[in-house]
């Protein structure tokens, strides 16, 4: 019988690493209604777009706390919204 732990363990690794199709991907604004054209579809995406988006689109969401609604509604891990939460300021 396979170890249930091991199971609820694998699962959530897929569910971490998982794509979102593009419409539900994380879409980086410069500010309201002011698209970077740039979208991130995985968290591993969303680690490497992170590293090229201008600097005004990660103030424009840290100050929404976007970047967390984004990880808990889309991806579904609520965990890594509170670590993100958790070391970021989002007033600067």
């Amino acid at each position: 019988m396979p170890d249930k732990k091991r199971i609820k363990w694998n699962k959530e690794i897929v569910e971490i690493l998982k794509t979102v199709p593009h419409k539900k991907g994380f879409h980086f604004y410069i500010a309201q209604s002011n698209f970077s054209g740039i979208t991130a579809t995985s968290m591993d995406d969303f680690e490497k777009k992170l590293q090229i988006v201008p600097a005004e689109s990660v103030n424009f969401h840290l100050q929404r706390e976007d970047f967390q609604k984004w990880m808990v509604e889309t991806l579904g891990d609520r965990e890594l919204a509170k670590r993100v939460s958790s070391v970021i300021d989002p007033s600067g």
